[in-house]
């Protein structure tokens, strides 16, 4: 038995769309307007870390790494791709495991706009 109250549907109520709708400054700050065309991935990345560059961004291991620390990371391996000769078409591979460096490199790819094979370190070699 389902209650006393009727068919036993509930009845739905619309929730007001201001109640729905918080602020966000990186959406907002990445969404199109007359004066600037709307922000990729890559774009939305940097603008974050731009943001705050000295607050803490990532903890690992009871250690916090600065936003700015992330981006300098970044930097460098932005740097030894250059020195590379890796080209605009290439695939980077990446391989997974549970450091910072891992977000600092995946991160460098995309905003490269590279190609990311990601490389699991715990399947074997003939996976």
């Amino acid at each position: 038995m389902r209650g006393s109250r009727g068919s036993g549907r509930r009845a739905s109520r619309q929730i007001p769309v201001e109640l729905l709708s918080f602020p966000d400054p990186i959406r907002d700050m990445t969404r199109a307007t007359p004066q600037r065309e709307p922000m990729d991935l890559a774009d939305r990345i940097h603008a974050v870390l731009a943001l705050d560059p000295d607050a803490p961004g990532v903890e690992f291991e009871d250690h916090w790494y600065s936003w700015g620390e992330l981006a300098a990371l970044m930097r460098d391996i932005d740097a030894a791709l250059s020195e590379a000769g890796i080209g605009d078409d290439a695939a980077i591979a990446v391989m997974l495991r549970n450091r910072p460096s891992l977000l600092g490199a995946m991160m460098s790819v995309i905003t490269s706009r590279l190609c990311v094979l990601t490389v699991n370190a715990i399947q074997g070699a003939s996976k």
